[in-house]
């Protein structure tokens, strides 16, 4: 027995309405999602260890330009210091 026969045509086509408008071929399965969830899963973690990489070294950098500039500030203020009590 027809689902329009069973149902009606307003029924009927609101039910084929809903169907995608694609051939069956083209619906995802579960395993295509399992593999596409696989797929961005990696990619994700990839991209993330590449940012770690890059943060770290960016942090590393810009310690190394901190403590340079700390300590020549130290140097030049301790040396305006001994300049001051020898002049004065």
């Amino acid at each position: 027995m027809a689902f329009e026969e069973l149902w009606g045509p307003e029924r009927a086509e609101a039910i084929m309405s809903l169907l995608p408008p694609v051939g069956w071929g083209e619906v995802a399965t579960k395993r295509d999602l399992d593999a596409l969830e696989h797929s961005i899963r990696h990619e994700f973690r990839t991209e993330m260890a590449e940012l770690r990489t890059e943060f770290h070294r960016d942090l590393g950098a810009a310690t190394r330009t901190m403590v340079f500039s700390l300590t020549s500030s130290v140097f030049v203020v301790g040396g305006l210091a001994f300049a001051a009590a020898r002049l004065g």
